[in-house]
């Protein structure tokens, strides 16, 4: 009587989509009006869903350029501050690193265990 053992892997992927996933995805397919007629209907028979206002009402986009320049300069001279403390970080850790690469975890120094 001989006993044989076997051992066998099988891998499998599946796409499992959430009931709310399905209603995203049928909602990106619709044409923007049926979209729209869609949501309109969805806002009525759900009594929790209400409409954001402050995103239904655009504003002109010459204004926003225009009101956006100075913004920008201020946003991006922020932006080069930033990255310059993030440059400054970057170059203190990697000082303390390289003074620390011989320490473990507790502090204990490795160049004299060897």
């Amino acid at each position: 009587m001989a006993f044989e053992q076997h051992l066998r892997q099988i891998q499998t992927q599946k796409l499992i989509l959430s009931p709310e996933m399905r209603l995203y995805l049928r909602l990106l397919e619709l044409p923007l009006l049926e979209m729209k007629t869609a949501l309109e209907q969805a806002l009525e028979e759900n009594p929790t869903l209400e409409e954001d206002k402050n995103t239904a009402e655009e504003e002109p986009r010459e204004a926003e350029e225009t009101a956006e320049a100075p913004d920008r300069e201020s946003s991006e001279l922020e932006f080069k501050e930033k990255f310059d403390d993030l440059e400054r970080l970057d170059d203190t850790f990697k000082e303390s690193f390289y003074e620390n690469e011989n320490l473990d975890a507790a502090g204990t120094d490795l160049s004299e265990a060897v």
